[in-house]
């Protein structure tokens, strides 16, 4: 039985997930312990000044460096080195598990293989989409493609298991890892939720291809996309991520033990590819009354274990949180807020 939670220890706490977290936190009337080693680009920024808001700089890969007291944890530590999020992962989910700490694991899509690739897509001028063409055509013309398998998505019975064939990436293992992890303590007694998150996007964020193509054009810097920008993403504005991380921070009776897969969803509302983004950052620029100069795109072969199409099943989840910003609306925000930042983020890219 999880009692009064007052203050809250968040690994990756100066990163992009966990100082928007802490914020939330903090306006909650909630006491915020960040704790983070600072080792990602601009995360020294993201350090908060406020009454309730601790830092200690850390390393989860450092079992010892976790000497730190809280009534519950959300796990947002992680890299692209995948040896240092399964130490860091197993660190984390021990020490919990040693002084009966609640958690919050965040996990990731990308614990599920290719085998999301064998799923029937078509092909359109801007995007992969989910089913086969009917042979029907709308009244503009356009044909009518129908799935009739995970039309809603991904949900979290979809393999895990590579089945000899499929693959993932070794940052996807190193997350497979701490997932199973964390689910085999929960039998132990450990009381932890794991979410399964797709692509999250928002303010405090640098590192991602989002804030890669946005930043480009704000400087008129040149880039390059992995794959050929036709793949799709549901895509979770961070504000509607924040609000469900509380939810269950509030009610964690009801969330704990559990899985759930969390992103914007299988509505073409919250879903975009690449070139799908490039056009809006145009609008969003000419919105803006900038008219910077647009970036040259060059693009470079995907990886065979990325996704052509990942959306979220929210099924699962549904029952207590639903997203409510609109790929538009929320790309807008963070192009704005990246705007605003821009001559000292100019400094450090």
């Amino acid at each position: 039985m999880v009692g009064k939670i007052k203050k809250i220890i968040i690994t990756g706490g100066a990163g992009f997930l966990g100082t928007n977290i802490a914020t939330t936190l903090l306006n909650n009337d909630f006491k915020v312990l960040s704790f983070d080693n600072l080792s990602s680009r601009f995360s020294d920024t993201n350090v908060l000044k406020h009454k309730n808001y601790q830092f200690i700089h850390g390393d989860t890969r450092i079992k010892n460096e976790l000497n730190i007291e809280g009534d519950f944890l959300v796990h947002c530590a992680s890299s692209d080195n995948y040896r240092g999020n399964i130490e860091g992962d197993l660190n984390v989910i021990e020490f919990c598990y040693e002084n009966k700490i609640p958690f919050i694991f965040l996990s990731s899509n990308k614990v599920y293989t290719n085998l999301v690739n064998k799923i029937p897509i078509t092909e359109f001028d801007s995007r992969y989409v989910l089913g086969k063409k009917t042979g029907e055509y709308t009244r503009k013309g356009k044909p009518i493609v129908k799935s009739k398998i995970y039309n809603q998505g991904i949900d979290e019975s979809f393999h895990t298991d590579g089945l000899d064939k499929f693959i993932r990436s070794l940052y996807g293992a190193s997350k497979y890892t701490g997932d199973i992890f964390t689910q085999e303590f929960n039998s132990l007694g450990l009381e932890a939720t794991i979410l399964r998150i797709s692509f999250i996007y928002g303010k405090y964020q640098f590192n991602d291809w989002l804030s890669e193509l946005m930043i480009a054009r704000l400087l008129s810097r040149s880039i390059k996309i992995n794959g050929g920008g036709k793949e799709v993403t549901d895509a979770l504005y961070i504000n509607d991520f924040r609000e469900l991380v509380l939810l269950i921070i509030n009610n964690f009776e009801e969330f704990k033990h559990k899985i759930f897969n969390i992103g914007g969803g299988s509505d073409p509302s919250f879903t975009v590819s690449k070139l799908e983004a490039l056009n809006l950052i145009d609008v969003l620029d000419q919105r803006a009354g900038l008219n910077n100069k647009p970036s040259k795109i060059s693009f470079k072969p995907a990886e065979k274990h990325e996704h052509k199409i990942y959306l979220t099943n929210l099924t699962k989840i549904s029952k207590y949180w639903k997203p409510k910003t609109v790929v538009f609306a929320g790309f807008e925000k963070k192009y704005h807020w990246l705007n605003e930042n821009i001559n000292w983020i100019k400094e450090r890219v």
